[in-house]
Parts: structure tokens; C-alpha cells; sequence
């Protein structure tokens, strides 16, 4: 939005989002670690604050393990951050909605694609855009919409499973 506004074009952006963090009703199927540089994009890219109050942990360094040997990633002066993620996704929801974003809590459940513009059918109704940009993760339903309606295709070695371990 911001780089659309400075060129003088105006968007409109509808966020679909099926969770509502703020009542901890959902979890997120990832856990939790921010990977560098994310402080330094969301203030360079974004214009937003790294919300260093959701911080649960800081971490150094990684260790990569493979069938046979390791490898330790660390010293780079590069800090990752353990959050608890739906406080993240909230705190990036409600900064989309300050910029004008608009959030409409549904859960996608299917798209039309048409040469001049894309329908987005969701659980409350649907919906007419220019332009639909799938931002979902490793959610299995939104994937199956997407490879059903577009060329996207959910890589072959990615396959969520959900475990909950608190930092």
C-alpha cells in the first residue's frame, strides 16, 4: 500500500482471514520463531515497529540437523525471536487495518478466475478484485482452493503437522 500510494495509485485491500487471535480461539501451524532479519524488514519495508513486547525469547544461533552431520549457525550478529505467533499475527492484523487494510473474518472457499478480474467466494458472502494474493501458509484447505483454481502447487516435501510447544 505504501509504495502504491507514493505512485499515486489507490488500493483497496481486503484481508480474509478465518482466525481471530485476539480470543486465542486458534493457533497457528508454526512455531513461533521469527527469522532474521525480521526487526530490520518491518521497519525498512513495512514502517512498523518490531514489537519487541511479544518477545518471549531471543535466540543466538541455530544447529542444522541432518542425517549425518551438523551444522551450528550462529555469530552473525543476527538475533531471531521466539513469540507466542498469534500475538504476532494479531499485532500484523491490527497494523494492516492502522494502514486502511480491510479484515473481513471468513475462511476462503473458493475463487473464480476470470480474464479481467477474480470472484473470492468466502464463508460470508464473496467478493469481486483485481488481484487475490494467497498469504496462507501451510493451511491444507486454502492450498487445495488455490492448485484447484491457479498453477500454484504446494511443494512436495512441505507437509504441516501440529505440535504445540510453548518457548
Amino acid at each position: 500500500m505504501k509504495q502504491a500510494s507514493e505512485k499515486g495509485i489507490r488500493l483497496h485491500v481486503i484481508i480474509i482471514e478465518g482466525k481471530i487471535f485476539k480470543q486465542s480461539t486458534h493457533y497457528n501451524q508454526c512455531v513461533g520463531v521469527l527469522s532474521p532479519p525480521i526487526d530490520q524488514l518491518l521497519n525498512d519495508e513495512l514502517g512498523l515497529d518490531f514489537p519487541h513486547h511479544l518477545t518471549q525469547r531471543v535466540i543466538d544461533g541455530y544447529v542444522l540437523h541432518g542425517h549425518n552431520r551438523s551444522i551450528k549457525l550462529d555469530g552473525h550478529d543476527v538475533k531471531s525471536f521466539a513469540t507466542r505467533r498469534i500475538n504476532f499475527d494479531e499485532y500484523l492484523l491490527e497494523e494492516a487495518r492502522k494502514k486502511g487494510a480491510q479484515v473481513v473474518h471468513s475462511r476462503l472457499t473458493g475463487l473464480e478466475m476470470h480474464n479481467d478480474y477474480v470472484r473470492i467466494y468466502h464463508e460470508s458472502g464473496d467478493l469481486k478484485a483485481d488481484v487475490i494474493v494467497g498469504a496462507f501458509g501451510l493451511d491444507d484447505g486454502s492450498e487445495r482452493i488455490f492448485e484447484n483454481n491457479t498453477t500454484y502447487r504446494q511443494p512436495r516435501y512441505l507437509y504441516s503437522i501440529l505440535t504445540i510447544i510453548h518457548p
